[in-house]
């Protein structure tokens, strides 16, 4: 019995790790909010690891609530084309946000971001005025990418800024090969266990 609700909790303790998302890069040192329509990218560069997937991304509200807008791209390479031209055929193209809940962008579960590894995140959509902060934000492990389609310089691809969003990127840990084994075991035990109950009978 006691075998039994050692696998039990072992169980347990690993579903609950699964659904806890944390938080693995994050920059919030902006002071002010975005004064132009733009489109917005953020580059990032993941830290050591074992690697996460069930990854959500948001960038702040000038009230620091998490926002998002639109769909987002995720490249492995720096993209400076137009907001219009992203698409799963985009180079660099890894996966597309599957939808926005309580300002987050949603991937795939399998969507996974790798330890030590250069990520680009785009949107395809214009963030108005007041949206979202980042002005004077400088993250050493990237770059914010704007589009100004309405006046300005800019009018048609994404270009660097110069600083960066304040945004953040959450998800889970990938479990590493042990602990699967771990748990494999455990209920292979468990299902022995039943087993042998079963046949007493």
């Amino acid at each position: 019995m006691k075998r039994l609700i050692g696998v039990l909790f072992i169980v347990a303790m690993l579903i609950a790790t699964s659904t806890q998302a944390l938080t693995i890069v994050e920059s919030t040192a902006g002071g002010s909010s975005l004064a132009v329509n733009t489109y917005l990218g953020q580059s990032l560069t993941t830290p050591t690891g074992p690697g996460w997937n069930q990854i959500q991304v948001n960038f702040f509200s000038p009230a620091g609530a998490p926002v998002a807008f639109g769909d987002l791209f995720l490249l492995g390479s720096e993209y400076l084309g137009a907001p219009a031209d992203l698409n799963a055929a985009t180079p660099g193209f890894l996966a597309e946000s599957t939808g926005i809940s309580g300002g987050e962008w949603i991937f795939a579960d399998a969507v996974t971001l790798l330890p030590n590894t250069t990520y680009w995140f785009y949107s395809d959509a214009l963030w108005v005025p007041g949206s979202m902060t980042g002005d004077g934000n400088v993250y050493a492990g990237g770059e914010l990418y704007v589009n100004w389609p309405n006046g300005g310089a800019i009018t048609s691809n994404f270009t660097k800024l110069g600083e960066d969003a304040d945004f953040r990127v959450s998800g889970n840990p990938v479990p590493e090969p042990s602990t699967m084994l771990l748990l494999g075991s455990g209920l292979i035990g468990l299902a022995g266990y039943g087993r042998k109950k079963f046949f007493k009978k």
